[in-house]
């Protein structure tokens, strides 16, 4: 999907060179690094300079600095203990989320609209998926009722990609209900729990007293500490998930192929995970979510049914009626010059919806609100 969307991106643009874009489809950032990341880089670069200080092969699941700093983090911010022996540090959600769904031999439920990378890359591997439609008029909020009592391995994300939703503390504890009955396990990707800042939506699985024994989180730096040039992030699987086989064979995995996360790398993710780095992140994320509030008011003015926005950095629009044009990736980029995703690329029967993106900041936010009420205003739609 996304690369289409690039290729028709592209061909738009050639086109009209006269035509300012607006991208708001690929969920990339604007950054820059929180400065403490930054000066841990520059720190550990200058370090691998010196013979005395150099660094080389390190251990596939990282050093212990870094599982420190995650281990820390989740105390401080969930009231968690995690034991660092649980932590894998690693090169982003995505490479994890694979790693995970090759080292299960069972179905995988995926809640769409989803992000495309779950099916595609169960998919790619073998794997039998089970895809199940979530509803707006549950806020689109993953439900266990209906799923009968065999052993899956459940994919949650909390604040959600497409949607921008988040699950509330009741549902988690419904989920470890679940759990506990069937045998079956979830993995969490948390990868935007820095964008919530709501006492009443869960931001870590591990939030719920119990979860250690049945849940596995994904974590990442990519959106909420800019890391996505630099790639970051992290797989807790607890000891009691599986009788510890999951953990067992995950670590063959890596060890049999990945070298690990760079060292500099982690030493940046040490410090974007301290105090000061969060204090750092949860500055970024506050504007990126006033953009996504500039974003959504127009729409909702124009007659749009938005969800998210609120605790994470994506809107999931509903193309209203009035708009007949079959495509909204063409209507938005033919007349607004406005880069969207399609609702498609998260799941075929969600072709009459479509995702914004407001990492890209504020004053990009700002100018493509800006075309949307003049256009609508203009064209009395």
């Amino acid at each position: 999907m996304f690369v289409q969307t690039a290729k028709r991106k592209a061909e738009y643009a050639a086109a009209h060179p006269e035509k300012k874009l607006i991208d708001l489809g690929i969920g990339d950032v604007s950054g820059p690094l929180p400065p403490a990341a930054a000066r841990a880089l520059e720190a550990a670069c200058i370090a691998q300079s010196e013979p005395k200080s150099f660094r080389g092969y390190g251990p596939e699941s990282g050093y212990d600095f870094c599982k420190k700093a995650i281990a820390d983090y989740y105390k401080r911010s969930f009231g968690a203990e995690i034991n660092p022996g649980d932590i894998f540090a690693g090169d982003g959600a995505k490479s994890a989320i694979t790693r995970l769904f090759a080292a299960v031999d069972c179905e995988i439920v995926i809640f769409s609209p989803a992000y495309p990378a779950y099916a595609d890359c169960a998919l790619s591997l073998g794997k039998k998926i089970k895809i199940i439609a979530r509803s707006a008029a549950d806020g689109f909020i993953p439900l266990p009722y209906g799923l009968t009592n065999k052993p899956r391995l459940i994919v949650l994300c909390s604040p959600d990609n497409p949607t921008g939703t988040a699950i509330g503390r009741e549902i988690m504890a419904e989920w470890l209900a679940f759990c506990k009955k069937s045998g079956s396990v979830i993995m969490f990707d948390a990868a935007y729990e820095r964008f919530c800042f709501s006492p009443d939506k869960a931001r870590s699985v591990y939030e719920t007293d119990g979860m250690q024994d049945y849940a596995v989180e994904i974590g990442s730096l990519s959106k909420s500490a800019c890391f996505t040039g630099l790639r970051a992030g992290w797989t807790i699987i607890p000891n009691g998930v599986s009788g510890g086989m999951l953990k067992k064979t995950y670590e063959r995995m890596l060890s049999c192929g990945y070298n690990g996360l760079a060292y500099v790398v982690q030493k940046a993710a040490a410090a974007a995970l301290s105090e000061e780095g969060e204090r750092e992140s949860a500055s970024f994320a506050g504007k990126i979510l006033a953009a996504a509030e500039k974003l959504a008011c127009p729409l909702e003015k124009c007659g749009f049914t938005v969800f998210g926005g609120s605790y994470s950095p994506y809107l999931w629009v509903k193309k209203p009626d009035f708009i007949k044009k079959a495509d909204v990736f063409d209507f938005f980029l033919d007349e607004l010059g406005i880069v969207v995703t399609p609702g498609s690329g998260f799941g075929r029967e969600w072709d009459d919806s479509f995702r914004l993106s407001a990492l890209g900041g504020e004053e990009k936010a700002e100018e493509a609100a800006k075309r949307i009420k003049e256009y609508f205003v203009r064209t009395k739609l």
